[in-house]
């Protein structure tokens, strides 16, 4: 970049400022000797197009804020309301999400630090860095277009802007800006369009994964299993704890995990608090793993961190390994698989959502405790009842 020579213009660790003393007759009201604003040094869509180098964007900038000042700072009489200055602090979009990070209930969580550090980065990286009042809708449109450009699904470029929008709002609302959100309701063509749907698992590739898990039966495989026959989340697999579950041998009583929140993992949604009955298959296995877990708090110690799930890197491990065997689908697959065995036998909607956690939308099922244990087992064994005899098969082999 070109150091600038230019009235008003001066430049500090190589970034542009445009910096102007107020003259004795204005620095009683607005309690500052100098003015020093920030310049943006990311040209806009609209100075690309017109051929603009940053150089003649940097003097148009700071042109237009002294046209701006003259007639204030050179006239001897103050009118009767004298205009805002822009603070001598200007917030810019690298301290945003500081400000957002620090007023958030969430804000000491690493997960969602990173979450949001590589979400605000990536923005940055489109926009570059500028005041913060100075972002406009050009560059919520902006960095869709650059999105698409680079491949990412519309859906996920919909979800990046929410949380671009959620990080704007915050640090409006805590700094008095009173304006609209520029990056709220920017529309993104055929949204929805290029998304793969991901499809159940037939008879034939549960069989066999359930199989292939049986036989290995280790903690990732154990894992696996978990989420085959109760259709949980793989974060909510991996939150579990030795307190979460009850395992019975009375004939009366039914053994079942109890999903709730807690330090160490969110739920996705209220819906998600919930109690899942374990099919007979499951409360071996479950046994197994908590006698490899034994003295740990959580039954999959391997995959908890720093009071985080590392579902990331477990999702990636187990997708691979059902990719190995020779099935082209994902773990979370097996929740929509278990969706699909529930409708096939005439299980009801309020019952399947009540076992997977799903949000209903039906304002009544948020009154009462819900469907009781046995009907929820009922409807398990029900959907699970072609593959139950792999765990026989199993013990005699």
């Amino acid at each position: 970049m070109t150091i600038l020579k230019l009235k008003y213009l001066t430049y500090n660790n190589g970034l542009p400022y445009y910096q102007r003393a107020l003259p004795a007759h204005l620095q009683s009201h607005y309690k500052q000797k100098l003015l020093r604003i920030p310049l943006r040094t990311t040209l806009e869509p609209h100075e690309i197009l017109a051929g603009y180098t940053e150089d003649i964007s940097i003097a148009i900038q700071v042109n237009t804020l002294a046209t701006q000042h003259n007639q204030l700072f050179k006239s001897k009489q103050l009118p009767e309301e004298l205009p805002p200055l822009l603070p001598n602090k200007i917030v810019m979009l690298s301290e945003a999400l500081k400000i957002y990070l620090s007023n958030h209930q969430r804000g000491n969580e690493l997960r969602f630090i990173k979450y949001n550090e590589y979400k605000w980065n990536t923005f940055m990286g489109i926009v570059g860095d500028m005041p913060l009042h100075q972002i406009s809708r050009t560059h919520g449109r902006l960095y869709r277009d650059k999105r698409s450009e680079q491949g990412v699904k519309t859906l996920t470029i919909k979800r990046e802007l929410k949380s671009l929008c959620a990080i704007i709002r915050k640090t409006f609302l805590e700094l008095d800006i009173d304006r609209n959100n520029p990056l709220s309701h920017i529309q993104i063509a055929g949204l929805g369009s290029d998304s793969v749907q991901r499809l159940p698992f037939t008879n034939q590739e549960l069989s066999s994964l359930i199989h292939n898990c049986l036989e290995v039966n280790d903690s990732r495989r154990r894992a696996i299993l978990i989420i085959a026959f109760t259709g949980m989340r793989l974060n909510e697999v991996l939150g579990l704890r030795h307190c979460d579950i009850f395992i019975s041998d009375q004939d009366n009583a039914i053994s079942y995990l109890e999903v709730r929140p807690h330090s160490h993992r969110r739920l996705k949604t209220k819906e998600s608090s919930r109690d899942i009955p374990l099919i007979p298959i499951l409360k071996d296995l479950i046994r197994q793993q908590l006698q490899s877990s034994k003295g740990c708090t959580f039954l999959f110690p391997d995959y908890i961190i720093d009071k985080n799930t590392l579902s990331n890197s477990a999702s990636a491990s187990l997708n691979k390994y059902i990719k190995r065997i020779g099935i082209p689908k994902s773990v979370h697959c097996l929740r929509h698989t278990m969706r699909d065995l529930l409708r096939e036998t005439g299980a009801t909607k309020d019952v399947i959502d009540s076992i997977g956690g799903w949000t209903s939308g039906d304002i009544g099922n948020l009154y009462g405790k819900g469907h009781s244990l046995s009907i929820k087992l009922n409807a398990l064994l029900q959907a699970y009842q072609p593959f139950l005899h792999l765990e026989s098969n199993q013990e005699a082999s």
